[in-house]
C-alpha cells in the first residue's frame, strides 16, 4: 500500500512505540512518513511537514513562530520546558502563533496546538493510543467506524444549508474520536482532555495596549512569511482581509492577492474589491471557486479535498481551482481572514447571544444563520446529543469567576476550532494555509477592552489606519441589515424561478416542435405506404371481390365463345 503524497497534507500521528496499530495504513505510513521518537511516543510526520526537536522531550510539529520576542518559537519551548514549570509552558505557548502542534513528554505526556487549533489535532478515545491530525487518518490507522450521530447530523438537509459547515462540539465523522479543542490539552497518561486557558481573571485593557499587542503579532508574522514564502491574502469587501492587507504591506512584504468571485463574495462588494486592487497594484487574481473540471488531476484533488476535511462535506473545487492557478508558486501559503471575528465578537454583536453556557443556549447558537428556518426537532435533538457530550471535555461551567464571556470562548473553541480547521485541511492538497488571526495575547487583549471599543468594525478599521491611510480610505463594502439580506435572497430566488421557468418553456416549445414535426413524418409515411400497396396491388378492389372471382370460369367461357362468333 502506497500513500498518495496530497493525503493529510503537512499532517502528524502519534502513537504508543510498545502498542502500534497493525493496520496496511500504519504499515504505509511507517515506511514512508519521517519518524521521531520522544520517549517512548512513535511521531510520524508527512514529508512536508516541518520537525523541530527539542532536546530529548518535545517536538514542534508544523509551522510555529514566537510573537512580541526574537528568540524562536524552538527556544522559547525549551526553555520553558527547562524550568520544568507547567505555568511557563502555558505562557510560552501564549507567546506563540502558527499552525502547529507540541508533543512533550513533560507531564506524563501531553499534546498542545496552536491557540486556534488551526493545526487540528485528533485522538482515540480507546486502545490502541493514536493521537494524529486528521480524524479519517486515525481511523485508517485504528479501523474505527462511523460515527452513527455525526452520519445522522451530515444527512440531515440543515447541515448543509448552514453558512459554514462543520460538526458540533468535539465531534468526528468515527467513533472513538474526538477533535481537541483549542485552549486545551490532551493528556496522554490519562487519556484526558484539560483546559490550561483562561488561568487567572480578564485584564481591563487600553486602546493603545491593544495595538501594541496588535503590532507584535504582525512583526512575528511578516517575519515568519519572510522566510522563504509566497503569501497569498483573500481580497475580500471585508475589515479582516483588508487589516491583513495593511498589516503585511506595512513591513514590506510581497504578496499576492486572490478573490474567490463566485464564492463566499456577494455583488454588493465587486466595486470595492475591484478599488482596492487598483490601489494595492499587486498580483491579484479573480477566481471562479466553484467551477469544474472533467480533468483527473482536478478531480483528484478535489476528492482528496474531502477526506481531509473529514468527510462531513463535499470534495471542493476550490481548492482545485487554487491548486491550477497557483502550482509552481515557490512555497505558497494561502491566508485568508480567518478568527478576526473571534476580536471583533462574533456572538457578542448578533441579534441575541448566548445567555449561558447551557445545551440549550449553545445548541440555539450552532443553529442559527441556516439558509432556511426553523431547524427541525430531529436535527436540534442530533446537535443536542453532540453539543452535551462535548461539554464534559469544554469544561464551561467554572470559567465565570474569570470574568470571560462565554459568546468568545464559544465562538473561538466550538466553531473556529472545528471550522477553520477544517478550512485548512481541506485546502491543503492545493497549498499550505494559515488563518490571518491566531495568537492568545491578541485575543486577551481585545477581550479586556470596553465594549464601545471593541464590538464594532472601527476596532479594526482604526488598525488599518495606522497602517495604511489609504486603504482605510477606501469605503468598506456595503453593510446589510439582515432583512434587507433575506430580501435580496428571495429576490435572487425570484430571478432564478423565473430563468427556470423561462428555460422550461423555451424547452416545452421544442419538444411541441419535435412532437409536431413526428406527426408530419408519421403521415408522410403512411401515404408512402399506402402508395406502395397500390403499386403492388393495382386492382384491391376487383382482386379480392368474391363474386367476381366466382364467376370468373363463366366469364372465361363467354369470351371464348365471343372470339369464336367473330371468326
Amino acid at each position: 500500500m502506497q500513500i498518495d503524497p496530497l493525503l493529510y497534507r503537512f499532517g502528524f500521528a502519534c502513537v504508543a512505540e510498545s502498542n502500534t496499530p497493525s493496520t496496511d495504513m500504519w504499515n504505509a505510513i511507517r515506511s514512508e512518513w519521517e519518524v521521531t521518537r520522544i520517549r517512548d511516543l512513535l511521531v510520524l510526520t508527512h514529508p512536508e511537514t516541518p520537525v523541530a526537536p527539542i532536546s530529548d522531550s518535545a517536538l514542534l510539529v508544523g509551522h510555529a513562530f514566537a510573537i512580541g520576542n526574537n528568540r524562536s518559537a524552538q527556544e522559547i519551548i525549551a526553555t520553558a520546558i527547562a524550568d520544568d514549570s507547567e505555568l511557563a509552558l502555558h505562557e510560552a505557548l501564549d507567546d506563540l502563533s502558527g499552525r502547529f502542534v507540541l508533543i512533550t513528554s513533560y507531564g506524563g505526556g501531553r499534546v498542545y496546538h496552536d491557540a486556534v487549533g488551526s493545526r487540528s489535532v485528533f485522538y482515540h478515545l480507546n486502545q490502541p493510543l493514536c493521537i494524529a491530525s486528521h480524524d479519517e487518518l486515525i481511523a485508517e490507522l485504528v479501523d474505527a467506524t462511523v460515527d452513527p450521530l455525526a452520519q445522522a447530523l451530515r444527512d440531515e438537509p440543515e447541515h448543509h444549508h448552514r453558512g459554514v459547515v462543520y460538526l458540533p462540539g468535539d465531534l468526528s465523522m468515527h467513533g472513538g474520536i474526538r477533535a481537541l479543542l483549542p485552549n486545551h490539552f490532551y493528556d496522554i497518561s490519562t487519556g484526558e482532555t484539560v483546559r490550561y486557558w483562561p488561568r487567572s481573571p480578564r485584564e481591563q485593557t487600553t486602546l493603545d495596549q491593544f495595538y501594541s499587542a496588535a503590532d507584535a503579532y504582525f512583526d512575528g508574522f511578516a517575519s515568519h512569511l519572510a522566510n522563504g514564502f509566497t503569501p497569498i491574502l483573500s481580497l475580500t469587501g471585508g475589515v479582516d482581509s483588508r487589516l491583513l492587507v495593511a498589516a503585511l504591506k506595512k513591513r514590506s512584504l510581497q504578496v499576492k492577492y486572490v478573490t474567490w468571485a463566485d464564492q463566499g463574495v456577494p455583488d454588493h462588494e465587486l466595486p470595492r474589491i475591484t478599488e482596492l486592487s487598483s490601489y494595492l497594484e499587486g498580483e491579484h487574481k479573480f477566481i471562479r471557486a466553484t467551477a469544474n473540471s472533467d480533468d483527473v488531476s482536478f478531480s483528484h484533488i478535489k476528492d482528496v479535498s474531502a477526506k481531509g476535511a473529514g468527510h462531513f462535506t463535499r470534495p471542493s473545487p476550490r481548492t482545485a481551482n487554487m491548486s491550477r492557478i497557483y502550482n509552481g508558486q515557490p512555497s505558497p501559503v494561502f491566508i485568508p481572514g480567518l478568527a478576526g471575528e473571534i476580536v471583533r465578537g462574533f456572538y457578542n454583536t448578533s441579534k441575541r447571544p448566548i445567555e449561558s453556557a447551557s445545551v440549550a443556549e449553545l445548541v440555539r447558537a450552532y443553529s442559527t444563520r441556516l439558509s432556511f428556518a426553523p431547524p427541525s426537532d430531529r436535527y436540534l435533538k442530533l446537535v443536542s446529543q453532540a453539543v452535551e457530550r462535548s461539554m464534559l471535555h469544554a469544561e464551561y461551567e467554572g470559567l465565570e469567576k474569570y470574568g470571560y464571556d462565554v459568546n468568545d470562548l464559544y465562538y473561538w473553541e466550538s466553531r473556529v476550532g472545528m471550522w477553520a480547521s477544517s478550512t485548512l485541511n481541506k485546502m491543503d492538497p492545493a497549498m499550505l494555509s494559515m488563518t490571518g488571526f491566531n495568537n492568545r495575547r491578541l485575543f486577551a487583549n481585545a477581550f479586556g477592552l470596553q465594549p464601545e471599543n471593541r464590538l464594532n468594525k472601527d476596532l479594526f478599521l482604526k488598525l488599518i489606519r495606522r497602517y495604511d491611510a489609504g486603504l482605510a480610505n477606501i469605503q468598506l463594502a456595503e453593510s446589510i441589515d439582515p432583512a434587507k439580506r433575506l430580501e435580496r435572497r428571495l429576490e435572487s430566488q425570484r430571478e432564478k424561478n423565473a430563468s427556470l421557468s423561462a428555460e422550461l418553456e423555451r424547452r416545452e416549445k421544442i419538444i411541441n416542435e419535435l412532437h409536431a414535426e413526428r406527426r408530419e413524418k408519421d403521415l408522410e409515411l403512411n401515404k408512402l405506404k399506402e402508395e406502395r400497396a397500390q403499386a403492388e396491388h393495382p386492382y384491391p378492389d376487383t382482386q379480392h371481390n368474391r363474386d367476381w372471382q366466382s364467376k370468373l370460369p363463366i366469364r372465361k367461357l363467354l369470351n371464348t365463345l365471343k372470339r369464336a362468333a367473330q371468326r
